[in-house]
């Protein structure tokens, strides 16, 4: 038997300090879970607040004003804060759009069109997929293809004609229809291959759409839009148009665009999508993704059952129980296991010699460094803190896992190393 040994190294007197970037998916090999990058540090991410106590089972769950309907697993709609039987069905989690007074909503589910306030369910003869309030005009359609639009500020009225009701037949190239959103005073038409505007002010012999870009196979069910931007996965990663910017997280997501439990919700400046990823490792997972118009994100591992946006609010169900999202908080209580990974670090393209790490953080956590010749695995207390590592190789990661903890700054000291031939 023939044994190898590594050729020792040589270490020159070079040496520098590398601030370790904090952030999550900006590059190859990086990724957060239950840990948000806000203002330069690395703290707590979004939380939820249950909203049912879980009495009645739902599959999701919609609230506008003192509106609140929860669709059951069995296709029952349930409404009020008791989650009422409605007397109504749908065959599967309807598309919502609160009404104009902020104080109810439409559901439907392409057949079934339900109005629901906070005095009651009733149904209405105006079905849709999709549909969007624009420009004092209710837009909706069934099919993908044909576009209807309502009154000037009544959307029950039904009379056809110039000045009231009526459609557009739409075919295109791009494909159906998927989705119709208001995004920066534009009405916004994503379809099976693309995404469009409507051109829908003055006469409605005027209106007409505008082709803004082609893309690979959209999931319709993963769009949303925050008020300044359109967030959607393709079978290539993410796409977006508006004031932000695409995120890193896209190579994470892109290889399940088919899958049906695909679900996207915005509020604020931020887009969450529930589905199933694969982390640089191979992991595949499924749970939700929070990312902010500024291309930050992070990964929640849990799932986000049903998951929607009505007005300026994010909801969803898990184990049959309604909740919202909130700003701050724990999610889906107890305390959440945070994870921040690195992208791989080659202090100088050759062997090198880590010598030591420095942190700043709030609350303790374990900090895992792993090179192609080693590993090392350190405890921190919180506070500034130094310690030696002394852990040889030419690429190096760092983990940190933690409960409750703020991460503020994280370098190390890396000195040159020098092979012997």
């Amino acid at each position: 038997m023939i044994f190898y040994e590594k050729s020792a190294a040589q270490y020159s007197s070079y040496k520098k300090r590398m601030r370790i970037p904090l952030e999550g998916g900006e590059s190859e090999g990086g990724y957060l879970q239950n840990f948000c990058l806000r203002d330069g540090y690395l703290g707590g991410g979004v939380g939820s607040e249950q909203v049912t106590d879980g009495s009645v089972q739902i599959s999701a769950l919609f609230c506008v004003g003192g509106a609140i309907a929860g669709y059951a697993p069995s296709g029952k709609l349930c409404v009020g804060s008791a989650l009422a039987d409605a007397g109504f069905a749908f065959t599967g989690i309807p598309d919502c759009v609160a009404l104009p007074d902020g104080d109810g909503m439409l559901l439907s589910d392409g057949q079934t069109c339900v109005s629901v306030t906070s005095a009651g369910a009733n149904k209405l003869t105006l079905p849709f997929r999709t549909a969007v309030f624009a420009y004092g005009r209710l837009w909706r359609t069934s099919d993908g293809v044909r576009l209807y639009y309502g009154a000037l500020d009544d959307y029950k009225e039904a009379a056809v004609g110039r000045g009231k009701t009526g459609y557009i037949d739409s075919p295109d190239a791009k494909g159906k229809i998927l989705r119709l959103f208001f995004v920066k005073n534009e009405i916004l038409v994503l379809r099976e291959y693309g995404l469009q505007k409507l051109v829908a002010h003055g006469d409605e012999e005027e209106f007409a759409f505008e082709d803004i870009l082609s893309c690979a196979a959209v999931n319709g069910g993963s769009a949303a839009a925050t008020q300044n931007a359109l967030f959607w996965l393709t079978a290539e990663g993410f796409r977006v148009w508006g004031d932000a910017k695409v995120n890193g997280y896209s190579q994470f997501f892109a290889p399940h665009v088919s899958s049906d439990s695909v679900r996207g919700a915005a509020c604020g400046d931020r887009y969450f999508l529930q589905s199933q990823y694969t982390l640089p490792d191979g992991t595949v997972a499924e749970g939700l993704g929070v990312f902010d118009a500024q291309g930050g994100g992070y990964l929640i591992p849990q799932k986000a059952e049903g998951l929607v946006s009505v007005q300026n609010g994010v909801f969803f169900t898990h184990g049959g129980k309604g909740y919202t999202v909130t700003e701050k908080g724990n999610f889906l209580g107890g305390i959440a296991h945070r994870v921040w990974q690195s992208a791989p670090t080659q202090p100088f393209g050759c062997r090198a010699l880590l010598m030591e790490v420095c942190v700043r953080s709030k609350g303790p956590f374990l900090l895992q460094i792993k090179s192609d010749e080693g590993s090392r695995a350190l405890c921190f207390a919180g506070g500034l803190c130094r310690k030696r590592v002394l852990l040889a190789g030419t690429v190096f990661s760092f983990r940190v896992q933690a409960e409750e903890c703020e991460l503020y700054a994280l370098s190390a000291v890396f000195q040159r190393g020098e092979d012997k031939v």
